[in-house]
């Protein structure tokens, strides 16, 4: 449908449709507008069916698709939480909470359904305990007048990794953040 121009634009060939074209106009002016360079983030909502939203993190941009279902734009760097509830007539099937740090243009990142073109997993929590011992461990942090997306990405994969280890889980300290957001400034 589109053929290069010899300016290296693309295009429009001929379309039979105008919605086709709405698209090809919309998807232009998204490589234009460096949206392109953002991390798409798919969320949905189905009463009693599935809920999949943001716990935290600051995206750029948030368009609603539909009634259903939206998707969260975030800049490269952002920390975010994702979480995922399904259940069905008997109750909760899955639920499931990760921790994600959205990676630059060109960097190898790990592929995760709903999140395009992917992102660097920083904590994943899947059992019933796992989440809500997150869940509490960020109810702490906001506690401490603390945005849990400034919070070291380091912290979080010390938290999934004891989790995973069934270890004691660390706390987030006012010292340790004090400290990350000193080194942070430093680079």
């Amino acid at each position: 449908m589109f053929k290069a121009s010899a300016l290296g634009k693309p295009v429009v060939k001929q379309l039979a449709h105008s919605n086709r074209l709405q698209n090809s106009h919309a998807e232009n002016l998204h490589a234009e507008s460096g949206l392109h360079m953002l991390t798409r983030v798919s969320l949905i909502f189905i009463e009693h069916r599935i809920n999949v939203y943001l716990r935290f993190g600051r995206p750029a941009i948030v368009r609603r698709r539909n009634s259903h279902r939206s998707q969260a734009l975030f800049r490269p760097g952002e920390v975010f939480c994702r979480l995922h509830w399904e259940a069905n007539e008997y109750g909760t099937t899955c639920w499931r909470m990760t921790v994600l740090q959205v990676g630059s243009p060109g960097e190898c990142l790990q592929r995760i359904a709903g999140v395009h073109p992917g992102a660097r997993v920083l904590l994943y929590a899947e059992r019933d305990g796992e989440v809500r011992a997150t869940l509490r461990q960020i109810d702490a942090i906001e506690a401490m007048n603390v945005d849990p997306a400034d919070v070291s990405p380091d912290y979080w994969s010390a938290l999934g990794n004891r989790l995973h280890g069934q270890g004691d889980l660390p706390e987030y300290t006012t010292e340790r953040h004090e400290a990350w957001l000193a080194r942070k400034m430093s680079c």
